[in-house]
């Protein structure tokens, strides 16, 4: 992995956290190596709640040209880092003795110390692709004048050509990252999914119950991570407001922390019904099972159903908890829920049409429960991260041929 220092997403270490887990179980044991640290799995819970805790809570928005000098500012940082680091730290005489089985890289660009890794060690490489950075960048209206084609040629390209096999979150990032490399290794897709045995623990639901000021006549509906624009949280808080006065005994609960957040509450204070919308801050990820425990309904947001390549992690973690789920019918998310059978689905950027699976779901228990356990048991056949590595596994046996070097 990157440096946690430059790469900051919380979800993305949680998924490198899943897959760690996977290969210990799979090898017998494994780590995350940085190049300024290296961590168990177990360890890894510590840092993935410091990076929540220092998600920022507002950001201002700056101009297009600043915005640009940012963003170019922070790709030369990167690069030169990336570019710089040439060794794990901690390797010393351990890397020495290390014969690793497989070395899993999250792809970042002119990140390449895995592969270095891989190579003098003649194990397999298998990049791990969120999403290709520069195209993301584009479909989020980041600007990149003049420097966008070299970062992903040089950058992006090149490191993924070097991979004997590529895991993708999801179909849309897989087509992005063909036609950016034309990588001539085996390319997998591999949903961002949570820790199973973590997430379906949920022992604590009356306690967190009881803190969030939750009767047991009352019904939970929930949403829990960063608040960023395009997660459209404002949508549900409408449909929330449009809601409630049929659903008295309602309570709508937000978990999480970002830079939208302080925009959100604004919205959320201006309600009707501002009383029974409660902000529940950023919760450490080790409490997340409990907290997502005490919902009776959760759910996902989306703005629009273009160009949404995103394999949600809450989804999976939703459905490893047994909640009853609301979520949009968008890219992966659509061909993951069954409409009606192990959630509800709505038209995402519809208002009215999120306002209308709240009140059918939160009426009735009987749904509730059922779509709950049906998430569950989806999840559950799924295998979760070790199938996803025994697919890519099977994938590099019968693809055995090292790529070319260069470019």
């Amino acid at each position: 992995m990157p440096s946690p220092l430059t790469l900051r997403a919380p979800a993305v270490w949680i998924t490198a956290r899943t897959w760690s887990l996977a290969a210990e179980a799979c090898f017998g044991a494994s780590s995350i190596r940085t190049p300024d640290g290296r961590y168990s799995p177990n360890a890894a819970l510590g840092l993935i709640d410091s990076l929540l805790d220092n998600t920022p809570s507002q950001s201002g928005r700056p101009s297009r040209v600043l915005a640009e000098a940012r963003t170019f500012g922070k790709d030369v940082r990167v690069a030169r880092l990336h570019a710089s680091g040439s060794r794990l730290s901690g390797a010393g005489s351990e890397a020495s003795a290390l014969e690793p089985a497989l070395v899993w890289q999250h792809h970042d660009p002119f990140f390449r110390l895995g592969e270095r890794l891989a190579r003098s060690h003649d194990a397999p490489l298998l990049q791990f692709v969120d999403a290709p950075h520069v195209w993301e960048g584009r479909r989020w209206g980041v600007r990149r004048p003049g420097w966008a084609s070299l970062l992903q040629q040089l950058g992006e390209a090149i490191p993924l050509r070097q991979a004997d096999a590529i895991a993708c979150v999801s179909e849309e990032v897989a087509d992005a990252v063909y036609r950016i490399a034309k990588p001539r290794c085996p390319i997998a897709v591999t949903p961002c999914t949570p820790d199973r045995t973590f997430f379906n623990v949920g022992t604590e639901r009356e306690r967190w119950r009881r803190s969030l000021d939750l009767t047991p006549e009352d019904v939970a509906i929930g949403w829990a991570g960063s608040f960023r624009r395009f997660h459209a949280v404002e949508d549900l808080i409408h449909a929330f407001e449009l809601s409630a006065e049929a659903l008295p005994q309602a309570r709508l609960v937000l978990f999480g922390n970002g830079s939208d957040r302080r925009r959100l509450e604004a919205i959320a204070s201006a309600s009707r019904h501002a009383e029974r919308i409660h902000f529940a801050g950023q919760i450490a990820y080790s409490q997340m099972p409990d907290a997502v425990s005490a919902l009776d309904i959760a759910v996902l947001t989306a703005r629009s159903s273009q160009d949404f390549h995103y394999s949600p992690l809450k989804l999976r973690e939703y459905r490893a908890a047994g909640r009853a789920i609301i979520a949009p019918y968008a890219g992966q998310v659509a061909s993951t829920v069954v409409d009606g059978e192990d959630g509800l689905l709505y038209e995402p950027g519809d208002v009215s049409s999120l306002t209308h699976a709240i009140q059918r779901i939160a009426t009735d228990q009987e749904l509730q429960r059922r779509l709950g356990r049906a998430a569950a048991a989806a999840e559950s056949r799924t295998g979760g991260a070790s199938a996803q590595l025994r697919h890519v596994l099977s994938l590099i046996d019968a693809h055995p041929s090292k790529p070319a070097t260069g470019s």
